[in-house]
């Protein structure tokens, strides 16, 4: 009976360890990527948030301007929010004013369906 043959070599067994963070830069691959496939795979010094990959010591920094970020996306859909509800306003303050127009100088009633967003 023949010996089996080994299919990889030692070498290619061994867990893959990245090289750490160095002077606040993430080490990256030939493409300009960081292998992260596994989370053991992070290279030291590093953190992984909402999809990247960063130092540690710009972790502060890039949570805040996420939150900061967050705040003005927030404070834009109130503001467009707000002007939805004053166009809206207007479309039914301005269909009560025509209904009353014609109830008044013509004397018809009207029933009048406002299509609001």
């Amino acid at each position: 009976m023949e010996e089996d043959l080994e299919l990889f070599g030692r070498w290619q067994t061994e867990q893959f360890i990245p090289m750490p963070a160095i002077d606040g830069k993430v080490p990256k691959n030939e493409f300009g990527n960081v292998e992260l496939f596994q989370p053991w795979m992070l290279p030291g010094g590093t953190v992984y948030i909402e999809g990247w990959v960063v130092c540690e010591e710009h972790k502060d920094i890039l949570l805040s301007a996420w939150q900061d970020e967050q705040k003005r996306i927030r404070l834009e859909e109130k503001k467009k929010n707000e002007e939805r509800i004053m166009n809206n306003w207007k479309i039914l303050i301005k269909g009560v004013l025509i209904r009353e127009r014609l109830r008044k100088d013509f004397n018809i009633t009207v029933c009048i369906v406002l299509l609001i967003s």
